[in-house]
């Protein structure tokens, strides 16, 4: 069986299918230019030519028979110049007809066997250098003119020299190291993979100049071309400035950060805007300027917040920086040693409250408790007589809660009695539902009182953590007077 030609490879990447006078296969109809194939004598072109792969397994199409004489058309010779043959050159044609000249990266990928570089070399040298233009130029007839190029790229780089102010592009351009790829730079090229203002083409792109055009037509194409001009030079003044500055040696600005803090880079960073504007030298003065401000301004709010703590003199000074230090390690360091349950907790944790459970239900009745028992209500009056229902939600209510909130200016506060106020900034509620709570607690109480049941317990459902202690601060303030306590003082 005979192998296909190596340039079948090429061929599967061409993007077009070809059709017309293009040869196939006639029994697969597989394209067959490029490629050799089985030609028979006997049969026309159309039901005699057939695949290296139909011809293998004797397929075939009538009236062609498989026993009819045959010949090998084969591609492999060169045609115009050493190293490209027929296949090659075909479609080096046709990658140029659907491309079109320049865009050698398209034009190389169908060609499959050959660089960019050498097909933009073989081209200009073949087709459009050569004495018969616009023929091709004939391969004996550049031999015997001596018009060969040295292929290679070993002797490419020796037909170009050295560059002509004698500088190489790691000393004009800087040490781009192994991270230049990051920002899309070919430094072989001094060309980036995205350019500044990419988009820039796009509003050509459909401009072309008719004969047929009027003068105002004219003239708003040449502004399009004269803005398009404007924006080239923008781009070639970004990447001379890139270029200049040395932004593609990663190694070095890394370096550079690294040697800064955070606030440092961030600053460094926000003025790289003014570089622009500047001269590298004039650019790095200003920053130093910059930096120097802001160590002066850092140092300066620092010297505030000692002289706010009371410190005069340095000596104190490093005294309670080593203070704050050693506290913030050992805050750390017990928050590290924390049980589990206590992990994130700030103030009023689910931890203290669990802990805490039994001894709060102790010190506070819950108002789901009827106050009818005597042991609870007897020593509820205790508390409030000895101690002050002020006093005793103050020591019972700080432990592991929050500050007292500060309620003064909020609505409702003006309405409020001193110890309302002061029960309100102890429990942290607000003025206002404060209100509302002691509204519907004299308005349950009255409906009991009317009832003739001032021995049972108005148990009110609130929405609030400290809703329990309304009914015994409402009675300590003369509020809502129960029976029992009425008849009391009217005896006394």
């Amino acid at each position: 069986m005979v192998e296909p030609d190596s340039t079948e490879v090429g061929t599967r990447k061409r993007r077009r299918s070809d059709s017309g006078t293009n040869p196939g296969c006639a029994y697969c109809r597989r394209c067959l230019r490029g490629v050799a194939y089985i030609q028979c004598h006997e049969c026309s072109p159309k039901v005699g030519r057939y695949c290296v792969d139909c011809f293998s397994v004797a397929a075939h199409v009538l009236p062609h028979e498989p026993d009819h004489s045959y010949r090998v058309v084969s591609f492999d010779h060169v045609v115009f110049a050493d190293g490209w043959n027929a296949p090659e050159e075909l479609l080096l044609l046709d990658a140029l007809l659907e491309y079109g000249v320049g865009n050698w990266e398209e034009v190389a990928e169908v060609v499959g066997t050959k660089t960019r570089d050498e097909c933009s070399e073989h081209y200009e040298t073949v087709y459009m250098e050569a004495d018969t233009f616009p023929l091709p130029r004939d391969m004996g007839q550049k031999k015997a003119t001596g018009e060969r190029k040295v292929k290679g790229t070993q002797s490419k780089v020796e037909e170009l020299g050295e560059p002509l102010d004698g500088s190489t592009d790691s000393t004009k351009h800087g040490k781009l190291g192994v991270h230049h790829e990051l920002s899309g730079y070919y430094p072989n090229r001094q060309d980036f993979d995205v350019e500044w203002d990419d988009s820039a083409e796009a509003y050509l792109a459909d401009v072309s100049i008719d004969p047929g055009d009027t003068d105002h037509e004219k003239d708003l194409k040449l502004r399009l071309i004269d803005i398009y001009q404007r924006r080239l030079n923008e781009r070639e003044l970004v990447k001379a400035h890139v270029f200049e500055r040395g932004l593609l040696d990663f190694d070095n600005l890394r370096g550079k950060e690294r040697r800064m803090h955070k606030e440092e880079r961030a600053l460094s960073s926000s003025l790289q805007v003014f570089s622009r504007l500047q001269s590298q030298e004039e650019h790095e003065v200003f920053t130093n300027a910059m930096m120097y401000e802001h160590h002066l301004l850092a140092r300066l709010f620092e010297l505030a917040h000692y002289r706010s703590q009371g410190l005069k003199t340095v000596k104190e000074a490093d005294v309670y920086e080593a203070d704050r230090r050693r506290r913030v390690s050992e805050l750390q360091l017990r928050k590290a040693k924390e049980p589990a349950y206590r992990t994130g907790l700030k103030s009023y944790s689910r931890g203290a409250r669990y802990l805490h459970r039994e001894k709060h239900s102790k010190e506070i009745p819950s108002p789901a408790v009827p106050a009818r028992s005597p042991g609870l209500k007897e020593q509820h009056l205790k508390d409030k007589q000895n101690k002050g229902i002020g006093n005793k939600l103050q020591h019972s209510l700080t432990k592991g809660v929050e500050p007292p909130l500060d309620i003064a200016g909020l609505p409702g506060y003006e309405e409020l009695q001193p110890k309302e106020r002061e029960i309100c900034s102890l429990l942290r509620i607000h003025p206002q539902t404060y209100a509302d709570v002691k509204y519907e607690a004299l308005e349950a109480c009255r409906e009991l009182a009317r009832s003739d049941r001032a021995s049972t317990t108005c148990e009110i459902q609130v929405n609030l953590s400290a809703g329990k202690k309304e009914k015994p601060f409402s009675i300590s303030a003369a509020v809502v007077t129960s029976e029992n306590e009425a008849q009391s003082n009217g005896r006394n």
